[in-house]
């Protein structure tokens, strides 16, 4: 069927079988193909990729963790405190860092890194498209400018070999995202931020504990000269 000629409910049909096959597959394609290797839908009677149900959530200790939060908020004192404390040196030390500060959320992590970098009003920051609503944001939120960079069809991660075009004299720093529990490519990332004298901010919020070359996501960055 000539593709001008296909409806949308048709184009849908097409699109969702190209999906199911890129997760069946053994290694991720450019774009996602539809193969006749790839069954019937399971909705429309085939084998579903997953037989077992997905495990409840959130998962958490009674025993440990209902007693530790009842002493957090019989304590009155709902900000930082010992717990926090002990969280973050356990956490730096989970990921191999120097230190941790914990936040309320990931939006707040991005948030407050870019402020303490002094990312602000009239500069520009490099971020993928591919990723979720707050790291936009965020951006914006410190008075920046959101610089889009197309992500690698093959990793979904932002394309280190799309970056030099996009930077300007406006620009203050690198925000890439590894999303999808995977890593981008942080070599070639630090490396460009090196040579253009950027900063670098990791948002890792989808990939706790992934590692890039024995790093943890996260910790990848090595300090660059600021200006």
């Amino acid at each position: 069927m000539n593709k001008n000629q296909m409806t949308r409910r048709q184009f849908i049909k097409t699109a969702s079988a190209g999906s199911l096959a890129t997760v069946v597959s053994t290694t991720v394609p450019v774009y996602g193909n539809l193969s006749s290797k790839a069954g019937k839908l399971a909705i429309l009677g085939g084998q579903p990729v997953r037989m077992k149900p997905f495990p409840g959530w959130p998962i958490w200790d009674k025993e440990n963790d209902e007693e530790l939060l009842l002493s957090v908020l019989r304590s009155g004192v709902w900000s930082r405190n010992k717990v926090v404390a002990e969280f973050e040196k356990q956490y730096a030390r989970l990921m191999g860092a120097k230190r941790c500060i914990g936040t309320t959320n990931g939006t707040n992590a991005l948030l407050t890194s870019l402020h303490c970098l002094d990312v602000g009003i009239g500069d520009e920051v490099l971020v993928t498209p591919y990723t979720f609503v707050a790291t936009i944001q965020v951006i914006f939120l410190t008075g920046a400018l959101p610089i889009m960079v197309d992500p690698d069809p093959e990793t979904f991660q932002i394309n280190p070999e799309k970056m030099e075009e996009k930077i300007s004299e406006h620009t203050k720093a690198i925000l890439p995202v590894h999303i999808l529990g995977l890593p981008a490519n942080m070599d070639k990332i630090n490396a460009i931020a090196k040579k253009h004298n950027l900063l670098v901010v990791e948002d890792a919020c989808q990939a706790w504990m992934a590692e890039w070359k024995g790093k943890k996501c996260g910790t990848e960055l090595e300090k660059p000269a600021l200006r």
